[in-house]
């Protein structure tokens, strides 16, 4: 997670030379930005285990590159400095803009390729990384006042709206 915009995101993977990063889309509360067409793998989940991959780094669901669609939501903070950006802060959250957008096109990609809801999983679902923040863990969010997990399967519900055709 990062407090940076779309746009912000889409340049730093334009110079990110250490090692290759990607997703498919960037969304915030103003835009989304597509930055790798959807048939191309992005570099945002990581391949497929390796028969030697010791079993404490063994992915929790067989997605990786090739088999996922990367969505990228743009959080926020409440305080974002050098001492105040570890994924154990607690005040990592969402707009209402940039939750309704993503939810939106997640949607729209579960029409186009026949994907339930049920597949439709967080970077920490995978791999344990908390990732997105907001919507991750047991603990208290200081801004929604509810766990991640709390607002992960509203968000998930949110989604399932647009799916629906209940949401404009």
């Amino acid at each position: 997670g990062t407090a940076a915009s779309a746009l912000a995101n889409a340049r730093a993977l334009e110079k990110e030379l250490k090692a290759p990063r990607s997703t498919h889309y960037f969304v915030d509360g103003e835009q989304v930005l597509a930055v790798v067409t959807e048939s191309r793998a992005a570099w945002h989940i990581g391949g497929p285990d390796k028969p030697d991959t010791l079993p404490e780094k063994r992915k929790k669901l067989p997605v990786y590159n090739g088999n996922a669609i990367g969505v990228d939501l743009c959080e926020d903070k409440l305080v974002y400095d050098s001492k105040h950006k570890s994924v154990s802060d607690q005040d990592w959250y969402f707009d209402e803009v940039t939750e309704a957008t993503g939810a939106e096109l997640i949607a729209s990609i579960m029409r186009r390729y026949d994907i339930d809801l049920d597949h439709v999983v967080r970077h920490y679902d995978v791999t344990g990384k908390w990732c997105p923040r907001p919507f991750v863990g047991d603990d208290i969010n200081a801004v929604y006042k509810e766990s991640g997990n709390q607002r992960w399967q509203q968000f998930k519900a949110l989604i399932g709206e647009y799916l629906k055709g209940k949401m404009q």
